[in-house]
This record gives structure tokens, C-alpha cells and sequence, in this order.
């Protein structure tokens, strides 16, 4: 069932978000095993320079990555891993197997600059999105033969242009952007969520087509990654199109508008 699942994107066992969009190479020279010790397969990246930097352009695309991994985390179903220290931000210095390390690169640096306090808010307001909201951390599909449930939900995956996602489309290569509308369907008089959930991993702006329900309703922007602070997101309410930034994610819920 994807709803026992445990999901991770860093573990004490590697990087940290932080160091995981910092440094492309493990950096293990101070645990004293010339640095072998340590997996080598980090999957991560370090967008133009290794390790800290001051350029803007990179600290700036370095903070988006860690907003869209803490967000695909976070609305996975099933249970969060959160690695303690992320939502600050911490560093081990591209260190990957600090266990050895009773020292400034294993420690927690409680003093954040608002580089650090931003991400520190963005984490709080998705931990709240998750937590007000039943779907985007359990459904029920119908197929579920493990959690079998009266209140099944609805899923449906898009491409961009609004089209609906087949096999042969999962298959293909250059599937960079791509979109998840998720429907609970409960009892009568229960409130029912539906979700639009957009990811675009490229290198560009890409417009995506929205399923339209209602002439009376549309989707609310409630999250959107390209914004550094919860503060400097807009309300923002579409019907149709909704252009998305380059490597970013963006969560709408479906709301009836105000007549």
C-alpha cells in the first residue's frame, strides 16, 4: 500500500539537503581515510560552484531545489523522513559520514541568517499544508487490495497541454514536466479536497493547461516553490492556464469562486 511507505530524500547516511544542492563530490578528507570512506553516489549537484559560494544566481537556485525536494517529500503519501537539521538548513560540509565528527561539521548552527530563516518558514508552511489536509498525506485507491476503504480517491496525470498521461508517455524520454490531480471522494455532507499538483524539472517556463471543472469554480494557488518566503507568494486563482517557472513545483486546490 503506498500509504505505508516511508519516504526519504536524505538520510544520516549521506548528504544533507543542504550539502546535497552544494556539492557535486563527497568531501570525507577530516574522518582520515583519504576520503574513501563514504558512498560515492550522492545524486546530487552543485550548480555551478562546489560548495559555499556568494553568487546570488546559485544560492538562489540552490534554495529552490531544497524548496521542491522538502515539497515532493512532504506531499508523497505515505510517512516523512525529514533528516533533523534540513528544515535549518544545515551543512556538513559535504561531509557524507560525519559519524566521527563531534565537531562544527556535525553540529547544528542555531544562528540563521535570513537565508536560512526563509527555508526554515517555507518548511513550517508545507508541514501545515500536509497537516491540514487528509488527502495529500493518505488516500485510498481502489486498486489498494491492502487498505481496503469506503472513501476512494481519484487519480489522474497530465501532460502540459492538459492531455492525460498514457504508458507510452511514462516511457518517453524529455518528461520533464508534468502534472497530478488528485480527488477524495467522501460521504455525503463530508467536505471533499481535490488537489492539482505540478511539477516542471526543466530549464524553462512551460505553460500547463488545467483541468476545468466548473464554469463556477477553479484552482487557488496554494504553494509555489518559485517564492523564497510564504509572505511573498500571491493568491492567485486560475481557470484555465497557469505558466510555471523553470524547476519549480506548484500546488492548487479546487475551490468554487465567490458569485
Amino acid at each position: 500500500s503506498i500509504n505505508t511507505s516511508v519516504n526519504n530524500v536524505t538520510y544520516h547516511d549521506g548528504f544533507t539537503l543542504h550539502d546535497l544542492v552544494s556539492y557535486a563530490e563527497r568531501h570525507n578528507e577530516a574522518n582520515g581515510e583519504e576520503n574513501r570512506d563514504g558512498h560515492g553516489h550522492n545524486l546530487s549537484a552543485n550548480y555551478g560552484v562546489e560548495g559555499e559560494t556568494q553568487d546570488k544566481s546559485i544560492l538562489a537556485m540552490r534554495a529552490q531545489q531544497k524548496r521542491n525536494l522538502f515539497a515532493t517529500l512532504l506531499f508523497s503519501q505515505g510517512t516523512p523522513h525529514i533528516l533533523g537539521g534540513d528544515e535549518l538548513s544545515r551543512t556538513q560540509q559535504g561531509n557524507n559520514n560525519a559519524y566521527c565528527q563531534d565537531n562544527e561539521i556535525s553540529w547544528y548552527d542555531w544562528e540563521l541568517d535570513k537565508y536560512r530563516q526563509d527555508f526554515l518558514a517555507y518548511c513550517q508552511q508545507v508541514i501545515a499544508i500536509r497537516q491540514q489536509s487528509e488527502l495529500l498525506s493518505r488516500m485510498y485507491l481502489p486498486d489498494d487490495a491492502y487498505q481496503l476503504h469506503s472513501n476512494v480517491s481519484e487519480v489522474n496525470w497530465y501532460k502540459p497541454d492538459g492531455s492525460g498521461k498514457g504508458d507510452d508517455d511514462w516511457q518517453a524520454g524529455g518528461n520533464k514536466a508534468f502534472a497530478v490531480e488528485i480527488i477524495g471522494h467522501q460521504e455525503a455532507g463530508d467536505k471533499c479536497e481535490h488537489w492539482l499538483l505540478c511539477f516542471n524539472t526543466s530549464n524553462r517556463d512551460i505553460k500547463f493547461n488545467t483541468p476545468l471543472k466548473s464554469p463556477n469554480g477553479g484552482w487557488s494557488l496554494v504553494l509555489d516553490t518559485r517564492y523564497s518566503h510564504p509572505a511573498k507568494q500571491p493568491g492567485l486563482r486560475i481557470q484555465h492556464q497557469f505558466l510555471q517557472a523553470a524547476h519549480s513545483f506548484a500546488l492548487f486546490r479546487y475551490t468554487d469562486f465567490p458569485r
